[in-house]
C-alpha cells in the first residue's frame, strides 16, 4: 500500500481539499479510455514560486552534508544541488513507507459513532480539537463538546507535541483527546449528566454515520525558524541519510564506472561489491529501522 503524488496546474484559487481528474488516451492496443480518479490536496505554491528545499523539509543541506563530513564528494559536480533536490523526494518517501505525513495539517472531518466512549482520529500526533460535534444523524446535533482538554502530550521519543491541559482542566472536561494515540473519550461525569438530563446517553459516541464533526490538527511544526518546532530528530536523521545513500551511490558509480569486474581473454577480476557498499548497507538498516519506528498501522474511521 503507498501513495502517488502528482502535481497540477489549476486556475484561481485553490479552496478544495479534493480533487477528481479525468485521464483520457487510448492504452497500447489502441483502445480509447476514460479514468477518474480523486486527489487529495497536500500543498500549493504560485507559479514561479517552486517548494524550496529549505527549512520546512524533514531535513536540510547541512544535515547531509553531516552525514557525509567523512566522504570526499569533490568529484561529483553540483552536489549541493543533487542534495537538495533530493530531499523532497525522500521526503514524500518517507510519508509513503510510513502511511503518514509528519507536517502540521489542518482538517475537518466526519467519523462514525461505534456506540463506546472512545473513538479514534486517524492521525498522530494530535495537536488540537478546535471543534467537536456530536450528531444523531448528520443533521441533527446532540451535543457540542464546549471543554475539550489535551493529554499525554509529550511522546515516547519525549516530543512535546502541545500545550497539556491542567489538571483543573481535564476535571473540568467533556472531552479528553490524548495527543499521541488519537484517542477521543467522552469522560463519565455525574455532575454533566445531572445537569443536562442525558441519563440515558451513558457517555458514548452514538453510533451513526458521519455523525461525528471534528475540526483538527496534526503532526509536527516543521518551519525551523519557529519557536515550537518539534520534529523529531529521528526523522530528520532517516532523511538525511536517504538523500546520503544516494549521494554514495552516485558516487560509487562515478568511481567505478559502474562494474564491479572485468573479463578479458580469459582473465577476470571481480571487486566484489560496488564502493561504499558497507556503508550504504549500514544506513539503510538504521533507515528501516526508524520507518518501522514511525510506520502506522491503517485504521477504518
Amino acid at each position: 500500500m503507498g501513495y502517488y503524488l502528482y502535481e497540477f496546474d489549476t486556475t484561481g484559487q485553490t479552496v478544495d481539499t479534493m480533487y477528481s481528474v479525468l485521464w483520457e488516451g487510448k492504452d497500447p492496443s489502441g483502445q480509447e479510455f476514460q479514468i477518474q480518479e480523486t486527489f487529495r490536496l497536500i500543498t500549493t505554491y504560485t507559479e514561479g514560486e517552486a517548494p524550496s528545499a529549505e527549512g520546512t523539509t524533514y531535513c536540510i543541506l547541512a544535515d547531509v552534508l553531516e552525514e557525509l563530513s567523512d566522504i570526499d564528494l569533490s568529484s561529483l559536480t553540483d552536489v549541493n544541488d543533487q542534495i537538495n533536490t533530493l530531499i523532497p523526494r525522500k521526503e514524500s518517501k518517507i510519508d509513503r513507507k510510513t502511511l503518514r505525513t509528519f507536517k502540521t495539517k489542518t482538517m475537518r472531518q466526519y467519523l462514525n459513532g461505534n456506540g463506546t466512549a472512545v473513538t479514534v482520529l486517524p492521525h498522530i500526533p494530535v495537536r488540537a480539537v478546535s471543534q467537536c460535534i456530536l450528531r444523531v444523524i448528520p443533521s441533527t446535533t446532540w451535543h457540542t463538546f464546549a471543554n475539550i482538554a489535551m493529554i499525554n502530550t509529550v511522546g515516547d521519543d519525549g516530543i512535546q507535541v502541545t500545550t497539556p491541559a491542567t489538571d483543573e482542566e481535564v476535571q473540568a472536561a467533556d472531552l479528553l483527546v490524548d495527543a499521541n494515540t488519537g484517542q477521543m473519550t467522552i469522560p463519565a461525569r455525574v455532575a454533566y449528566a445531572d445537569t443536562l438530563a442525558w441519563p440515558f446517553w451513558n457517555y458514548m459516541w452514538l453510533k451513526g454515520v458521519g455523525n461525528i464533526l471534528v475540526n483538527w490538527e496534526w503532526g509536527y511544526d516543521t518551519d525551523r525558524e519557529s519557536d515550537s518546532f518539534n520534529l523529531p530528530p529521528l526523522v530528520t536523521d532517516i532523511c538525511a541519510k536517504m538523500v546520503a545513500v544516494d549521494i554514495l551511490k552516485r558516487l560509487g558509480v562515478l568511481k567505478s564506472g559502474g562494474v564491479m569486474g572485468v573479463s578479458v581473454d580469459g582473465y577476470s577480476k571481480s571487486w566484489g561489491n560496488m564502493p561504499y557498499y558497507a556503508q550504504i548497507q549500514l544506513w539503510m538498516a538504521e533507515i528501516e529501522d526508524g520507518l518501522n519506528h514511525y510506520r502506522r498501522i491503517g485504521i477504518s474511521v
